[in-house]
């Protein structure tokens, strides 16, 4: 008896290479593991999967969507997951990597279409799985789900929203509008500007780069945030976690006006020059450490967590 997946993929035709994905991930279930080692996802020979120790049945199929203004929609099954990267192409180029705890359990993986839809068919039970790697156009819109595998995004400046339950979401060099949420996975931003929102219940958020209007939650989990250059280039950063620890890196110098803020009974601790010039305040229910000068463009807070703040001498990547 077959069982029918979907993934929501609008319309799709022929094939494209993969994109270049970094960011090492891997899951350990009761049967499988999954990797994708410490180098860049280019292919399926980059992640790794077995069964029981041993090495998995693999096979591969290419695909081409083409959605026009419509976003491209991927929802992904239990321990699959998904890398994708901005091109300069009008279309969707899609890798999709079947892996199977068997060789006869591959010939049962089917990839197709059905009403614009890319839908995955495979035999009952969980000794299969698919991910997929894709390279499509830079101002595109996507919408992506995941379980408990990975959705990476690199080089997209169009419209992303994006959700995981146990597994991690990554943006990097992303100027995009981007809506992310976490229920338990972390969320990271690695030098993306754009318009984000991004909302975590019992995860990590954590932030590297120098721009964007990021707005930044976090219910039960710690935001790191690692400003790079002298500024705040452009926009606003703002964050805030209610019961877990915040901790920022700062460069000695920066000049864009910075404030930290906690409860008066959490813990904060400030090493470093930038430590040395700031202006510090605290009451029974607060504690605030200001950096730099003017109306603050980086605002970050927590309600029951500890405050870590360092600032070292040359150390502004």
């Amino acid at each position: 008896m077959l069982r029918n997946t979907a993934f929501a993929l609008v319309a799709l035709a022929a094939a494209a290479p993969a994109p270049a994905i970094n960011g090492h991930w891997s899951h350990q279930g009761e049967n499988m593991f999954v990797s994708t080692g410490n180098d860049a996802v280019r292919s399926c020979n980059d992640i790794v999967v077995r069964w029981q120790g041993r090495d998995a049945a693999r096979a591969e199929e290419r695909l081409v969507a083409v959605t026009g203004r419509d976003p491209l929609t991927v929802r992904l099954p239990r321990n699959a997951g998904a890398w994708f990267r901005g091109s300069g192409r009008s279309d969707w180029g899609v890798l999709a990597c079947k892996a199977a705890e068997s060789p006869d359990l591959l010939p049962q993986i089917s990839v197709g279409v059905n009403r614009g839809e890319l839908e995955v068919r495979g035999p009952a039970g969980e000794g299969w799985t698919v991910f997929f790697v894709v390279d499509g156009p830079a101002a595109g819109s996507l919408h992506a789900e995941s379980a408990n595998g990975p959705l990476h995004f690199e080089g997209f400046s169009g419209k992303i929203s994006a959700s995981v339950q146990n597994g991690p979401l990554a943006f990097r060099d992303c100027t995009a509008a981007i809506e992310a949420r976490a229920q338990n996975g972390p969320i990271s931003l690695a030098g993306t500007t754009g318009n984000v929102d991004a909302r975590a219940d019992n995860g990590p958020i954590s932030v590297s780069g120098d721009s964007g209007n990021l707005r930044l939650r976090t219910s039960n989990g710690p935001i790191s945030v690692r400003l790079s250059g002298a500024s705040w280039r452009e926009g606003t950063l703002e964050g805030r976690a209610e019961n877990g620890p915040v901790s920022l890196h700062i460069p000695e110098g920066y000049r864009s006006s910075t404030v930290v803020e906690s409860s008066g009974h959490s813990p904060l601790r400030c090493r470093g020059a930038a430590c040395d010039a700031a202006r510090k305040s605290s009451n029974d229910d607060s504690r605030r450490i200001e950096f730099g000068s003017g109306t603050p463009v980086v605002t970050l807070s927590t309600v029951n967590g500890p405050v870590s703040i360092d600032s070292q001498m040359g150390r502004t990547d």
